[in-house]
């Protein structure tokens, strides 16, 4: 069995293992057609504000059709041009000019151009708050060049802002209206929002003329649907009321097999388990967290509540402290991680090991999560280290601006230890699960940036 560590998973970067395990690759020249059903976890559909974190359903509902962003990241893990065509950098990669497309529309029939850029990128620069690890808060200035070229200054250095622009948080909104189009979904993306759309339900139709025709946006029509527990999509499946789901859980394959008509597709990239203490000071939280970390049968994990799919992550070296005695509860919800009932009885054994308490009700909480990859350990380090805290932030920032790959390295390396430092576990990589109908098909590549192909399964896939 493959092992790895936390710090390798982090620095396998957008390409990791992009390539999907099923057999429903492209074997023919798609044409549009159809209508798309999605089953999508997420806690219901909202305004399309990037300010805020999407969780599944606002990804593949926002930056995978509604609207794009300036930069893509490609199944093959390559960056490539959204609304931007080109880029230039300076030496130091501080200053960055993009040239736009002259040819995206806004769903409301106006022109994209550098002042939407502009006014979408300040509006979080704005929200950014001091010290914070985000893009928007690296950002110094941002202006006009032209109708299509926009000026990006960053306040320290960054060779890695081209893929950070692919960000679905970043999508593209006019200036003249921004919350307007927040609310109304007002893109320049492949699919537009039909009327009747609720906080359970989203109709988009394909905008007859794109930028992408011919290359992308085969289905005449999608749903998406918001289905937070896994049984829900499942029996949606099952019954034919949806043609795919994400968040697929393991152990749904031979029911998949034994229908005929569905299959199971699982991607290898750098999403991975996450089980954190909360509910208790900085303290104790660690303390619990490493006698839990030290107990914990992660091979079991893979096998039992992964079914394989995935591979071990070796243990930070912690010491084991002493817990006997404390009590935990242990709440980690299937809405949140696939396996979640088998992952549950391997850390109340591990708890167990440790001398802690499993009880309902106790402070501290033991709980569970699948954390999406990202394609640069920059973005990684930014989204899922510590809270910003001292000179945190300032390290990261000086790291992202080393130009020298081993020197850039090294200073990564130091802030992955303490973010391994965290109340946190991280057992296993966990691949991509997408259930779906044996009638659609894709490229023959799946990105692994998020679920659903990088959540343009709305743009890349289509039917037989």
């Amino acid at each position: 069995m493959r092992r790895i560590s936390r710090r390798e998973l982090l620095g396998l970067g957008a390409a990791a293992g992009m390539v999907a395990v099923s057999g429903t690759s492209a074997d023919a020249v798609p044409a549009r057609s159809g209508s798309l059903r999605l089953g999508l976890t997420g806690r219901g559909i909202r305004a399309f504000d990037g300010r805020i974190p999407f969780d599944p359903v606002m990804r593949i509902l926002g930056h995978g059709a509604v609207f794009d962003c300036l930069t893509e990241i490609g199944p093959d893990g390559a960056i490539t041009g959204e609304l931007a065509t080109e880029w230039t950098a300076s030496p130091d990669a501080r200053v960055w000019s993009f040239r736009l497309r002259d040819d995206a529309v806004f769903h409301d029939g106006r022109p994209f151009g550098a002042e939407d850029v502009v006014a979408t990128l300040k509006l979080h620069m704005t929200a950014a708050r001091e010290g914070d690890t985000s893009l928007a808060a690296g950002i110094a200035q941002v202006r006009r060049l032209g109708p299509q070229s926009v000026q990006i200054v960053l306040k320290s250095g960054n060779p890695g802002l081209p893929f950070l622009l692919s960000d679905p948080q970043l999508v593209m909104l006019p200036a003249a209206s921004p919350d307007a189009a927040m609310v109304a979904g007002i893109g320049t993306g492949l699919y537009r929002l039909d009327s009747g759309t609720t906080s359970e339900r989203a109709v988009l139709k394909r905008v007859e003329s794109h930028y992408k025709d011919g290359r992308a946006g085969w289905f005449e029509r999608i749903e998406m649907l918001v289905m937070p527990t896994p049984a829900s999509r499942l029996e949606a499946l099952m019954l034919g009321r949806v043609d795919a789901v994400n968040m697929a859980d393991p152990a749904w394959l031979p029911a998949l097999r034994r229908h005929g008509r569905l299959a199971q597709t699982a991607v290898t990239g750098t999403a991975f388990v996450e089980i954190a203490v909360e509910g208790v000071a900085g303290a104790e939280a660690q303390r619990i967290a490493c006698a839990v970390a030290q107990r914990l049968d992660r091979e079991a994990v893979l096998s039992a509540a992964l079914h394989g799919h995935g591979c071990v992550l070796d243990p930070a070296g912690r010491d084991a402290p002493e817990v006997a005695g404390m009590p935990v509860s242990v709440e980690i919800a299937p809405a949140r991680v696939p396996g979640a009932e088998a992952l549950a009885r391997e850390v109340t054994a591990a708890a167990h090991r440790a001398g802690l308490v499993p009880s309902a009700g106790a402070a501290a909480r033991i709980v569970a999560r699948l954390r999406p990859g990202r394609p640069t350990e920059d973005w990684s380090l930014s989204l899922e280290g510590p809270e910003p805290v001292g000179d945190y932030a300032l390290r990261l920032a000086e790291a992202r601006a080393t130009l020298d790959a081993g020197e850039r390295a090294r200073r990564f390396a130091t802030l992955q230890a303490e973010v391994a430092a965290r109340p946190v576990i991280v057992p296993v990589a966990a691949d991509g699960l997408m259930a779906h109908s044996t009638r659609l098909r894709h490229a023959g590549r799946i990105g692994a940036l998020w679920d659903m192909d990088s959540a343009r399964i709305a743009e890349r896939w289509w039917y037989a």
